[in-house]
């Protein structure tokens, strides 16, 4: 439920946030100059979570292991 979606979010954000500083302090040698953009940072915290979304829906769907708790085979997930 919410906590599930709760976890999830705080979770990706933080190692969205730390690969994104790691690649900006090695490949970027930590220019100040070339620090990520603000559409670049949200677009790739949106593409994330979108991955994040489809691997915790393909998991939960398999209804041999969670009965009823597992999803309809649509998916219907809206973040």
């Amino acid at each position: 439920g919410e906590n599930r979606l709760f976890s999830i979010l705080m979770t990706e954000s933080a190692y969205i946030i730390w690969k994104m500083r790691c690649e900006w302090r090695i490949s970027r040698e930590g220019n100040i100059q070339v620090v990520p953009t603000t559409e670049e940072v949200r677009n790739r915290w949106i593409q994330a979570i979108e991955n994040r979304s489809q691997m915790d829906i393909v998991v939960s769907m398999n209804s041999l292991r969670y009965k009823r708790k597992a999803l309809s085979p649509r998916g219907d997930v809206n973040i």
